[in-house]
């Protein structure tokens, strides 16, 4: 993401990453401001209007790839569930050509030894086709409609 889109953003996501190991995290992330809870209940009472939250922990190649194209899907003002689902079948319908056109696009900070990894990735494969590397995220929200910083009760 470039630094534009990441100040745009950055007075309306807060992200929270809490890591099990190094090659593992969990992600939540919650519109407004956060408080110490670990639950995604605990933001919502809190006062965020929504959180995405993972149900079980998922790499952070697959996770770091649906983050970036989920903040993507947000700069075209669409919801948050939306921009979720439309990067959730993106990641699960890339191929691995796709992947590195889109790694190298976007001038992604990999490591040497990841970038070999993905650019050997046969160019038909699709190496995040198992629902286990998108289907862990989902949305929970209070309900509230969020529109160009209005909002509204449904």
């Amino acid at each position: 993401m470039n630094q534009q889109s990441q100040k745009t953003y950055q007075n309306l996501i807060d992200t929270l990453i809490n890591c099990n190991s190094g090659e593992e995290a969990s992600i939540f992330i919650a519109y407004r401001s956060l408080i110490d809870f670990d639950l995604p209940s605990g933001f919502l009472i809190a006062g965020a209007f929504t959180v995405v939250n993972s149900l079980w922990v998922v790499s952070n190649s697959s996770t770091a790839f649906l983050m970036a194209k989920f903040y993507e899907n947000l700069q075209s003002q669409i919801s948050v569930a939306i921009a979720l689902n439309q990067a959730q079948l993106w990641l699960g319908d890339i191929t691995g050509d796709e992947l590195w056109q889109w790694i190298q696009e976007k001038q992604l900070p990999l490591d040497p030894t990841k970038k070999l990894h993905f650019r050997k990735i046969p160019a038909n494969g699709k190496p995040f086709r198992d629902p286990f590397h998108w289907a862990a995220f989902c949305v929970i929200d209070q309900g509230l409609t969020i529109e160009a910083n209005k909002i509204s009760e449904p």
